[in-house]
C-alpha cells in the first residue's frame, strides 16, 4: 500500500496528478497498471499576437494616442451579430456620435433595445437573395441576429470591448479585446445560411450603400466574390464609392485564390488584409490499435457549436 498526496483526478483522460517522492515514483512505475508518468512543467503565458505584432501598447503610442478608437464608427458587412456578447457591452463607451444616422431594426429575435452605445446600428439585407428564389434557412434569423457566428467574430476582433477572464472552455484565460475597443459598431447582415453561407451581390451592395448613408468611418468586409475585373466586382465598386466619401474600406484577402499568388479584394483603393497560420493549438494525441500515435488538434472550432 502506498499513500500519496493527490492533487486532482482526471476522468476524461483517466489519470491523476500527485506529488511523489522518487521512491514512490519508482514503485508506481513498476505497477502493471502504470501507463505513463510525466513530470510537472511550467510554461510562459501566450496569447493572440495580433496586437503585439502591430505594435499596440496599452499605455504608450498609437493605441492611447488614438483613444482606442473612441468616437470612430465601423460598419461590418457580414453574417449579423449576437448583441448579448460581452464584447458589445457599452461599459466605458462614449456617447453615440451626433453624426450617426443608422438604426437598429426590430425584426426576428432582434429588437432596438439590444443596441447600446457600443452596438449602435444593426440592419439586414436579403431582398436580392429572396428575389433570386433562394430561401433563407429556417435555422437562420431574418434579422440582424447572427446564426453562423462569423459576423460576431469579425466584429469583436475589430472592435470588441474589454472582456475580463475570457477563456475557451476554461482554457487560455485572459482579457479579450478588439484592436479598437472604443470604436462604435454597426452591423449590416448580408450573408445568410442555406446549404452554404451565401450572399447576393445586390444585398452586399445594398449593405455597403446603407453603411455609407448611415455615416460609418470604416467599412469592413470579410467576404468576397469570384475573381472579376474591378468594373464588375461589386465590392470594388461599392468600396470606391465609400472611399470617395472619406471612408476607409478594409477587406479580407480570402481563404484561397486562383493560384498561390492571388487574393480576393485586391482593388488598390481597398486595404486588403490576410492572415497567417496560428502558432497555438489545443492539442491531443490519437493512438491507434497498432501503437502508432499522432498528435493533432483536439477539435475543430466549428464542430464545437454545430
Amino acid at each position: 500500500m502506498m499513500t500519496v498526496k493527490c492533487c486532482c483526478t482526471h476522468t476524461a483522460m483517466h489519470g491523476f496528478s500527485a506529488r511523489l517522492t522518487p521512491s514512490q515514483l519508482s514503485r508506481l512505475e513498476k505497477s502493471p497498471a502504470h501507463v505513463a508518468t510525466y513530470p510537472e512543467s511550467f510554461g510562459k503565458k501566450f496569447t493572440t499576437h495580433s496586437l503585439k505584432f502591430i505594435g499596440l501598447r496599452q499605455n504608450l503610442g498609437l493605441w492611447p494616442n488614438a483613444s482606442f478608437g473612441q468616437d470612430v464608427i465601423i460598419g461590418i458587412i457580414d453574417t449579423g451579430i449576437r448583441p448579448e456578447s460581452e464584447s458589445f457591452s457599452d461599459k466605458g463607451m462614449s456617447e453615440v456620435p451626433l453624426r450617426w444616422k443608422g438604426v437598429c431594426e426590430n425584426e426576428t429575435a432582434f429588437t432596438p433595445s439590444l443596441c447600446n452605445k457600443k452596438l449602435i446600428g444593426a440592419r439586414s439585407f436579403s431582398k436580392g437573395l429572396k428575389a433570386a428564389g433562394i430561401p433563407i434557412s429556417e435555422r437562420d434569423y431574418d434579422s440582424p441576429r447572427d446564426f453562423f457566428g462569423h459576423g460576431t467574430h469579425t466584429s469583436s476582433t475589430a472592435a470588441g470591448n474589454h472582456v475580463l477572464s475570457a477563456s475557451h472552455f476554461g482554457y487560455a484565460k485572459g482579457t479579450a479585446r478588439g484592436v479598437a475597443p472604443r470604436v462604435h459598431v454597426a452591423m449590416y447582415k448580408v450573408l445568410w445560411v442555406r446549404d452554404s453561407e451565401e450572399s447576393a451581390a445586390n444585398d452586399v451592395l445594398a449593405g455597403m450603400d446603407q453603411a455609407i448613408s448611415d455615416g460609418v468611418d470604416i467599412m469592413s468586409l470579410s467576404l468576397g466574390f469570384d475573381f472579376l475585373p474591378y468594373y464588375n466586382d461589386i465590392i470594388a465598386i461599392g468600396s470606391l464609392s465609400a472611399v470617395e466619401k472619406g471612408i476607409v474600406v478594409v477587406c479580407a484577402a480570402g481563404n484561397d485564390g486562383l493560384d498561390d499568388n492571388s487574393t480576393y479584394n485586391g482593388a488598390p483603393w481597398i486595404t486588403t488584409v490576410g492572415a497567417v497560420t496560428l502558432d497555438r493549438t489545443f492539442t491531443a494525441t490519437l493512438t491507434l490499435d497498432n501503437g502508432f500515435a499522432f498528435e493533432g488538434e483536439s477539435h475543430f472550432p466549428e464542430s464545437v457549436y454545430n
